[in-house]
């Protein structure tokens, strides 16, 4: 004799499948997205990268200025408030976290990426932060590489006392 599900227990079994499935894309949603500051995290570019614009072909890097010292000035609540402040001005699809809780990227078309720097640099100053820009062209279809080219930049600035500023290979 046969164990057959009755239709009943089908449908109990899909609705709990259903579930399931509604669960794992919450997850999914939550892993790729920064509740903090609303914006991509380091999983959801890299999930979304093959997705990306035909038109996008920079990153732009920017590491937030003195951070320690604005969490040692303002604390870290309302540091983070700032930062949230600015993210939640830019509202672009296409920014993330990157490595730590001041490193961001963003990946645009070359000729949105010195206006976006621009911009995000004086949003970042009407919350008395900066940052130190660096804007590459994608490499190879690589995030990685392309994101360590857009951050060479900024280490380089950072090297020679230029906090504050927008550097391009561009």
């Amino acid at each position: 004799m046969t164990n057959r599900a009755t239709p009943r227990d089908q449908d109990r079994q899909i609705d709990e499948l259903r579930a399931r499935i509604a669960e794992l894309e919450e997850a999914l949603r939550a892993a790729h997205m920064d509740p903090q500051f609303a914006i991509l995290t380091r999983a959801g570019i890299d999930a979304r990268w093959h997705q990306r614009p035909g038109h996008a072909d920079t990153v732009v890097f920017f590491d937030l200025d003195q951070v320690h010292g604005h969490n040692a000035h303002w604390g870290y609540a309302e540091t983070d408030s700032r930062i949230a402040t600015v993210m939640a001005q830019v509202g672009d699809n296409w920014i993330f976290r990157w490595f730590s809780g001041d490193e961001f990227g963003l990946v645009c078309a070359a000729s949105d990426a010195l206006g976006f720097a621009t911009r995000v640099q004086e949003l970042l100053r009407t919350q008395g932060l900066t940052g130190t820009f660096g804007i590459a062209r994608i490499v190879d279809n690589d995030l990685q590489a392309s994101m360590a080219a857009a951050a060479a930049l900024v280490q380089a600035a950072k090297a020679l006392g230029l906090r504050g500023t927008i550097n391009s290979t561009l």
